[in-house]
């Protein structure tokens, strides 16, 4: 029923944000919550990512059939960007979608949910800090030396100044999550019957630990019993190594 994926879809987000965004929503201080830098990246993001993958399914599924195509679209991507892995399709009807909503969900899947939630990915605030130190350089390359060139963030109600530290750490942390993913990626692309595009998506859903699928995992182990350990192996190690954040295996 509707009303259960409506609830579902409440739940998801809510996980998605940060722990201490949530008592400004609890507490009735919606202006300091909406105003959150990565709040409305969030909102952006998912109303931007809905508008797409929604054309996407419309034009797979037929314009007639444009509630049923919205409903799916929007859920799997609610699900993908949240990377809690709730589905209300089939693999088939899900791939029925479209390759633009494979594509988006691969994107939300990597990007994740935010800072301080149960969600995995990069996180959304660190993507938030590298578009906007993106536009930042373009913005002060040409600015002359006498000016101030501020660079400040809505954070848990406050402003605050963006120091170097945080802007480093958030631009090595995505560049490290990347190649990790694409590691991860290509050691898929040896196994047998499995293509780039399932090999992205298989990997990327492990390693953000979200759960989501293209590829019927007990129906490839039938067709192939001896490649199938390697990929259970591959996506084990992914999910490991995403829920600590990459750094900790390092250190």
């Amino acid at each position: 029923p509707i009303a259960i994926e409506i609830i579902a879809i409440a739940l998801m987000l809510l996980g998605a944000f940060s722990f201490v965004l949530h008592t400004f929503l609890f507490t009735g201080k919606f202006d300091k919550f909406a105003k959150d830098s990565e709040i409305k990246f969030s909102f952006f993001l998912l109303i931007f990512c809905a508008i797409i993958g929604f054309c996407s399914a419309a034009n797979s599924l037929g314009w007639d059939n444009s509630s049923r195509a919205f409903r799916l679209s929007f859920f799997g991507l609610v699900s993908s960007m949240t990377t809690t892995g709730f589905s209300n399709c089939s693999i088939d009807e899900f791939l029925s979608l479209g390759k633009p909503m494979v594509l988006l969900s691969i994107i939300l899947m990597t990007i994740g949910g935010g800072m301080g939630s149960t969600g995995g990915g990069i996180k959304q605030y660190r993507v938030w800090i590298d578009f906007k130190d993106l536009g930042w350089s373009l913005r002060y390359r040409f600015a002359s030396s006498r000016t101030l060139n501020p660079k400040t963030s809505m954070r848990y109600g406050e402003f605050r100044e963006l120091d170097e530290g945080i802007e480093t750490e958030a631009h090595n942390y995505t560049v490290l999550y990347l190649i990790t993913l694409l590691g991860g990626t290509l050691l898929c692309c040896f196994l047998p019957s499995f293509s780039v595009e399932e090999a992205t998506y298989e990997f990327a859903s492990a390693l953000s630990g979200t759960g989501l699928s293209i590829v019927d995992l007990l129906g490839y182990g039938a067709a192939n019993p001896t490649a199938y350990p390697y990929m259970l192996w591959i996506l084990s190690v992914g999910m490991f190594i995403g829920r600590l954040e990459i750094l900790p295996i390092y250190y």
